[in-house]
């Protein structure tokens, strides 16, 4: 794919901020229009739904709450919920004003749903004007219980569970019901938000209510007998159908958890099938995942995509390796330098040509071939998808770049790959001894939050609220590196920072000391 190309593919997407940002304003200023045009309606007793149990409402705000939680990710879904609340409120509701807010809303939902097809259509045209080139993709390892199915269960429970609580709530106002008997009490004044009552009998009680009557007005009210804490206005009688909405939109989450799922497990194949690839370029970024882009040093990137290897090993040194793209503003010490080194060659691996199986469109779950082209061998390392593609973020501003790529990073000509061991020293400090360490902000000058402590049977690292220990037989060198001690144990290695140049040696000898009386 050329530039022009890329370009073209590019300017064909709906920009992301009219979904991301316009229609959630749009909502939020369609919900104040309704909220505002309701105006001071008092509660009726004829009709006690105006303030009190109203199911049909309850159930309308699924696909309301829907249509403003999905559109960051899902924009789709979000207009078709905002059309079925249009059809809802035109329906049941009897607010004009909020007919006209939603109304336009519905109108914005329509022309994006729209827009975002022309849009799959054009990139869609534009792609095939590219040569794909044929490539067989082995089996992908199965996938098996995975946190999200876990997830599905808690939710689908969580729903059945909060409409059980509901049905105790509604039995217990039923018995209360049941036994009241209708009075007239004249209001006192408010406290605390609750309305103050009093009854013909001279008692006082408190309810709370969404009219703000005055003082001396008096309303229909039910006590019961039997419960001198129990009184309800005959206008507003209690409202548990909120639940609906809870159970609802944990049953619709649940659905889109279990859709996300099935998807992830039909794009990752568990036999060997051809294709046709999309050639690309690929670059690690920052997000833990790749960079699309249409050729090496384009300036145009695709998208973002976050991939994963069939290896269980090979992956988990590729995930590993993603550390050389840390901040290093970070106030975390740096890993070794031989590790940063060996990162970026992992990374570096994982960097080139590749073909791109599947659509090349948001939300597609494409599989990425790295170093199966121009032949039409099995790919060697297949990338399977973890998350779905999507296209890089627009503001009117700006449009998304990177986080961090491995070209953006310094590399050493000639990296130092033998660091200093330390000598031991032959009188310890006073044990246990905290290691002299400047704080990188103000904010880190409290010793109880950062530091590190010498013990006679290992090492205690606190940060934050988190603390370490690594115990001195575990040890099997101590180095300084880069300004750092460096503490390596079989699996792994522990960089003390942030220790004051003249103190440098002192301390790494403390800890070889230690070190090697623990062994002796």
């Amino acid at each position: 794919m050329g530039e022009e190309l890329a370009e073209r593919w590019l300017n064909a997407g709906v920009p992301s901020w009219l979904y991301r940002w316009l229609m959630p304003a749009a909502w939020m200023a369609a919900i104040a229009v309704s909220v505002i045009g309701s105006g001071d309606t008092p509660c009726s007793v004829t009709d006690p739904s105006d303030c009190g149990p109203d199911l049909t409402f309850s159930l309308a705000m699924i696909p309301c709450l829907a249509s403003f939680l999905a559109w960051w990710w899902l924009p789709r879904l979000a207009a078709v919920a905002g059309l079925v609340f249009l059809v809802l409120d035109l329906r049941y509701d009897d607010v004009e004003s909020a007919h006209t807010a939603w109304t336009v809303y519905g109108a914005g939902c329509v022309a994006l749903l729209l827009a975002l097809t022309w849009s799959q259509i054009r990139r869609r045209e534009l792609l095939a004007r590219v040569h794909r080139v044929p490539v067989m993709i082995g089996p992908a390892n199965p996938i098996r219980f995975t946190p999200a199915l876990a997830g599905i269960a808690v939710l689908v429970v969580a729903g059945f569970a909060v409409l059980g609580v509901m049905r105790w709530q509604v039995d217990r106002e039923q018995v209360h019901l049941d036994r009241a008997v209708q009075t007239t009490a004249v209001v006192v004044g408010f406290k605390d938000d609750d309305l103050l009552l009093r009854l013909p009998d001279g008692s006082m009680r408190s309810t709370s209510s969404l009219d703000y009557p005055k003082k001396g007005d008096e309303l229909p009210v039910l006590v019961d007998p039997q419960d001198a804490d129990w009184v309800r206005l005959q206008a507003e009688l209690a409202d548990y159908t909120m639940w609906w909405t809870v159970a609802g939109g944990a049953w619709l989450l649940a659905l889109l958890i279990l859709r996300h799922d099935l998807v992830r497990r039909r794009a990752r194949p568990r036999r060997t099938w051809s294709a046709a690839g999309l050639p690309v370029w690929i670059e690690p970024d920052g997000l833990m995942g790749f960079s699309i882009l249409p050729g090496e040093g384009s300036e145009q990137v695709l998208g973002f995509i976050a991939l994963e290897l069939d290896d269980e090993e090979a992956a988990g040194r590729l995930g590993a390796s993603y550390g050389v793209l840390a901040d290093d503003e970070s106030d975390e010490p740096l890993p070794p330098a031989a590790a940063r080194l060996e990162w970026s060659w992992v990374l570096s691996s994982y960097r080139g040509n590749a073909l791109l199986v599947g659509d090349l469109a948001e939300g597609a779950w494409p599989t990425i071939v790295l170093g199966a082209w121009p032949t039409a061998a099995l790919g060697d390392r297949i990338l399977r998808p973890v998350t779905s593609f999507r296209t890089p973020r627009r503001s009117p501003w700006r449009v998304e770049q990177p986080g961090l790529r491995l070209l953006d990073l310094p590399v050493d000509e000639e990296p130092d790959p033998e660091p200093v061991h330390p000598e031991p020293v032959p009188v310890l400090q006073d044990l246990p001894w905290r290691i002299p360490q400047s704080a990188p902000y103000w904010w880190h000058l409290v010793e109880r939050l950062q530091r590190v402590v010498v013990t006679s049977t290992g090492l205690r690292i606190r940060r934050g609220i988190f603390t370490e220990t690594v115990d001195w037989r575990e040890v099997e060198s101590v180095e300084i590196d880069d300004g750092d001690v460096i503490l390596n144990t079989a699996d792994d290695w522990h960089v003390i920072g942030r220790i004051p140049e003249d103190r440098l040696r002192e301390v790494a000898g403390v800890m070889e000391t230690l070190r090697r009386q623990a062994l002796s």
